[in-house]
């Protein structure tokens, strides 16, 4: 790889990003969430495909859904 290359390439890399996850946006502006729509989903495809639990999905869709319990309760 060219120099100029290498150089665009960290600089892209260690350049904070402005973009954000469209679930974070939601949870910072105290909107709804799209968690069954999309962990849901995975943890549905996953456990479908390897006959088990996939922890981390798990644990991300239980702090999601209780978020949405507490902005129900006006929280």
């Amino acid at each position: 790889m060219s120099p100029d290359f290498n150089a665009r390439a960290w600089q892209m890399l260690l350049t904070p990003s402005p973009l954000t996850a469209s679930m974070l946006r939601d949870v910072e502006n105290r909107s709804r969430t799209e968690a069954d729509h999309i962990l849901g989903d995975l943890i549905a495809r996953g456990a479908a495909q390897q006959g088990g639990p996939l922890s981390l999905l798990q644990v991300a869709y239980s702090h999601l859904k209780a978020y949405e319990a507490r902005q129900a309760r006006g929280g």
